[in-house]
């Protein structure tokens, strides 16, 4: 083969030499130039499916102020329930109380742990501070019923039933009155949990416990009254008609 360059021996060594060097200094430089084109495709922000960390940070950030706060909501719920018809900032707030109160779970049980059950109307709701135990005295809702029908006890015309607690959203200026009455903290105002609403002028039948001459308590917080139509207003009467 011809040559186009004739080289000294020296010469065509040192050309051996260089030549491998040369390339992999070429080879090296490729990889730099793809894996820097490559970076860039990783951090594209507007690629939403092909980039990778860019996708994943944008679908776990969240902006200031939609993030739920349940603490934050109950709050303002309590406060908007409380607001003055002036608009001023709310002065009290409801704090639920969850007390052991017993569940029974037939009719027959509910009926033999009560000492009275009857059937009336609902004839006014009130708010007084009483005993709830030796050592502890509470708000508490009144209900003054105008008994119809008694199914286990003595034969009253009217009873009072006290329920540990107060009404969220019902009468609170009463509340508040009957707490300073009292001589407690009126601006937070207990309200026991898992009680209804009760209608005044409704009819339902209440299950209760002795007390004391004026007052009776409420069997159990979820148990103590019910709808007269209701499966568990039959189910109780029907269970003290067969065992009376």
């Amino acid at each position: 083969m011809r040559r186009l360059f004739n080289y000294s021996p020296a010469a065509s060594a040192a050309l051996r030499a260089v030549v491998p060097v040369a390339a992999v200094v070429l080879i090296a430089a490729a990889v730099l130039i793809a894996a820097a084109l490559l970076g860039g495709c990783g951090t594209n922000a507007g690629d939403g499916e092909n980039s990778g960390e860019g996708s994943t940070s944008a679908r776990e950030t969240v902006l200031p102020g939609n993030t739920p706060d349940t603490a934050q909501d109950t709050a303002r719920a309590d406060q908007t329930a409380a607001v003055p018809e002036t608009g001023d900032a709310p002065a009290y707030r409801f704090v639920e109380i969850n007390m052991d109160w017993p569940f029974y779970p037939t009719a027959g049980e509910l009926a033999d742990a009560s000492d009275f059950v009857y059937s009336g109307k609902l004839v006014d709701i009130s708010f007084e501070v009483l005993n709830v135990s030796d050592s502890e005295r509470m708000l508490c809702t009144v209900y003054m019923v105008a008994v119809e029908r008694t199914y286990k006890g003595e034969e009253t015309a009217l009873r009072k039933i006290v329920k540990p607690g107060g009404i969220k959203g019902y009468a609170e200026e009463k509340q508040i009155e009957a707490l300073k009455k009292g001589g407690l903290q009126w601006n937070v105002i207990p309200e026991t949990a898992n009680i209804g609403r009760l209608t005044p002028g409704a009819e339902y039948l209440f299950c209760t416990c002795e007390r004391d001459a004026q007052y009776e308590n409420i069997v159990t917080a979820s148990q103590f009254v019910f709808d007269l139509n209701s499966e568990n207003a039959i189910g109780v009467v029907e269970y003290l008609e067969k065992h009376s």
